[in-house]
């Protein structure tokens, strides 16, 4: 028993060693940090994961603009401007995944580099009498910047007045610490800083003793994808956490925990929302249960003439048509070319509509209305039934009698 055991322990300290976990990545640097006018130099762009990248940049030119990673880095040509700073932003497009095939959003990565402009002597100027505010400092430059988290780039440069950060989505605050290179000069706008997922563009300003400012712009990229998960159709459906720019009218934003995480419910009434991101990087609105704490259905937003809608979808016995070139699922009527549309207004309402797939029309959905019609055309169609089966039953009787006094004076003429 005792050796039995023995192998067991070395069996799982073998699997334990040899078992490593991958975990995705993505970056960009650049060959150099400073570069002359006009010169060239090489910005890499890739990591651990796959996927198309499309690239930006300020005061200079790119040999391409697009390059595929898979698992490896690429390199691109940059010729840079004449002074300044030359910054190259590399964004992921949407698809973009792990190694495993698994979504992966980790936001874009910037790299920036200096233009080191020759030294020029300035011409000899008649000197003026110098009055007493001359007297005052004009040094608004920083002596130092340092960031809590995450790495500046490019390395601090007095002269350099744009940097960024690239941090994980566990990040939630940063402490800016900078100093200036005058002692008689004010810094305002660093200090502790709360972050939202995403872009967070922070400025730190250098007031000089005599009023002079240059402002340091620190761009700090917060990894905005998903921290929960929930389940929708057997896939996964992300709670997006960047909501800058998303709303829907009528109805209000609340905080809300799930899974031990903070996120955010539109609410109208009793009716709740998420939005959420699918494995397709699709994003949409979605119902969410707070009981069950799960997703009951998708929102789909159409435009039928020019009423916007959110179509329901996942409703039960449902069948799927087009729709503002979407599929949505549809109950079907009793009346051919009629479906059930069930919907949300802008306003927040649950709205059933009848939509008429022939002139793709429609109309609010009155269930009294719609049964009394359909029980008229079914008494209708009842009618014919009968109808039909009536002059078919004459038809019988009329051939079997004729076919029966026939067969009667054939008889006759055989006797005689």
């Amino acid at each position: 028993m005792k050796k039995v055991y023995n192998l067991l322990i070395a069996i799982i300290a073998t699997l334990f060693l040899t078992t490593t976990v991958e975990a995705a990545s993505f970056g960009a640097s650049a060959s150099t940090n400073s570069v002359k006018p006009n010169g060239t130099f090489t910005v890499s762009v890739g990591g651990d994961s796959i996927g198309r990248v499309n690239l930006s940049i300020t005061n200079g030119t790119l040999s391409t603009t697009s390059v595929w990673v898979e698992q490896n880095y690429q390199s691109v040509t940059v010729t840079a401007g004449s002074s300044g700073v030359v910054t190259v932003t590399a964004t992921p497009v949407t698809g973009f995944s792990d190694s495993d095939a698994n979504i992966y959003n980790p936001g874009p990565r910037s790299v920036t580099v200096k233009i080191n402009t020759p030294s020029t002597t300035p011409p000899t100027t008649p000197t003026t009498p110098t009055k007493p505010s001359d007297n005052k400092s004009k040094n608004n430059s920083l002596a130092s910047l340092e960031t809590s988290v995450g790495i500046l780039s490019p390395t601090f440069d007095p002269s350099i007045t744009e940097y960024t950060i690239n941090l994980s989505k566990e990040t939630t605050e940063i402490i800016l610490t900078a100093k200036s290179a005058d002692s008689k000069a004010k810094v305002s706008g660093a200090g502790k800083i709360s972050l939202k997922p995403g872009k967070n563009i922070i400025t730190i300003t250098v007031t000089a003793e005599n009023g002079s400012k240059k402002n340091y712009t620190v761009t700090a990229y917060l990894d905005e994808s998903p921290k929960v998960y929930l389940t929708y159709k057997d896939k996964k459906i992300g709670i997006v956490r960047n909501l800058e720019g998303i709303s829907i009218e009528k109805f209000e934003t609340k905080e809300y925990i799930i899974e031990e995480e903070k996120t955010v419910l539109f609410q109208n009434g009793e009716l709740n929302l998420i939005y959420g991101i699918d494995e397709d990087g699709h994003k949409n609105f979605y119902i969410f249960d707070t009981e069950s704490k799960s997703i009951e259905n998708k929102l789909i937003p159409i435009t039928i003439g020019n009423k916007v809608l959110y179509a329901i979808d996942g409703m039960e016995d449902a069948e799927v048509i087009i729709i503002d070139d979407k599929e949505i699922e549809v109950t079907k009527m009793t009346v051919d070319d009629y479906y059930l549309l069930k919907t949300i207004d802008t306003e927040g309402n649950v709205v059933e509509f009848v939509y008429e797939t022939e002139e793709k029309t429609l109309g609010l959905y009155n269930e009294n209305l719609y049964s009394s019609k359909c029980d008229t055309e079914t008494e209708s169609t009842t009618k014919a039934i009968l109808i039909a089966e009536s002059i078919a039953l004459l038809f019988f009787i009329g051939l079997s009698i004729y076919i029966h006094s026939k067969n009667k004076r054939g008889k006759t003429h055989e006797k005689i």
